[in-house]
């Protein structure tokens, strides 16, 4: 499975920022892909539960695009904000960005 972040806006949108940031969970160890699976089951749940609370909610807000690609189906895409983040949705986002590569 591949998870990709996008991140856009924020009050002082660095454009270095705005490269998208990409793990592959094959390349990780063992138990760090088994955390990304319990990740992204987790924020999977959380948008379906919750959807994109806080999209576009302030205007400094950052927004976040994970795409999930690699389970069962058409990539998944999760959409969120810093105004209203979810701690799923900010657990999987805060994993992509230290475990992956721009």
């Amino acid at each position: 499975m591949k998870v990709t972040l996008e991140t856009d806006g924020g009050f002082a949108a660095i454009p270095g920022l705005r490269r998208a940031v990409t793990v592959d969970g094959a390349a990780l160890a063992p138990d760090q892909a088994r955390r990304l699976d319990a990740l992204v089951a987790a924020a999977h749940e959380a948008h379906a539960t919750h959807g994109s609370r806080g999209v576009g909610a302030a205007r400094d807000a950052r927004s976040y695009t994970l795409t999930v690609d690699g389970t069962n189906g058409a990539p998944r895409t999760l959409t969120f904000s810093d105004a209203a983040p979810d701690p799923a949705l900010g657990a999987l986002r805060d994993f992509v960005q230290e475990h992956g590569s721009r």
